[in-house]
């Protein structure tokens, strides 16, 4: 059984055929929801985290540093993932074919490593793993973290659910700057992590 959150005052215990049945794969619009059995006080603090924030920069800035890098980006590349992300007919969290693709993505990322860029599985209870690459800041604000991500997950065990714009358009433009950035050589203040997330669409669950 899993505890369920509907909103700040709904929770139900729900069995995983009951989630799968009537959140997920249900017909007539989507309903949010969120798995919060592992961390029943998820949000209890919530605002004391949003008032420790930085504040939002009010201006585009930094250019000299991202504009070179702009014509870096390839659609090419982009396209070519996506293409090759939604051959399998399914990348659900329970099955093989989850698995497999997941670790054809960890590949491309692997691809790309070198000191100070790093990636690693963030494996769960289930068989699909989730993958954060990082490149080490090397600022004053190394110890700070800015997180970029899709989920690799797709919505159905059925095979139906190659899932292009849920999420492979996205987990593909995620490995695309990572692969730009660093292929470049490019030194951040703080650090970046790259995360492509297993189960989001089932169970809202991530590293």
């Amino acid at each position: 059984m899993r505890l369920i959150e509907f909103n700040e005052t709904t929770r139900v215990w729900m069995s995983e055929r009951q989630i799968r049945e009537e959140l997920v794969e249900c017909v007539g619009g989507e309903k949010n929801f969120m798995d919060i059995t592992d961390n029943p006080h998820l949000g209890d603090n919530s605002s004391e985290v949003f008032r420790a924030s930085p504040p939002v920069p009010p201006n585009v800035s930094h250019q000299a540093q991202v504009s070179p890098l702009l014509s870096r980006l390839a659609k090419d590349h982009i396209r070519d993932n996506i293409q090759h992300f939604t051959s399998y007919p399914t990348r659900y969290y329970t099955t093989q074919t989850g698995l497999t693709s997941a670790e054809w993505l960890f590949q491309q990322y692997k691809q790309y490593t070198r000191s100070g860029v790093t990636v690693h599985y963030f494996h769960h209870k289930w068989l699909q793993p989730s993958i954060v690459a990082r490149i080490e800041g090397q600022g004053v604000n190394q110890n700070q973290v800015v997180i970029i991500g899709g989920h690799i997950d797709s919505t159905s065990s059925r095979g139906d659910a190659p899932g292009a714009d849920d999420d492979a358009s996205g987990s593909m433009t995620v490995l695309e700057v990572f692969r730009v950035l660093a292929e470049s050589g490019f030194k951040p203040s703080r650090t970046l992590e790259f995360h492509a997330y297993a189960a989001s669409g089932k169970l809202s669950f991530g590293p």
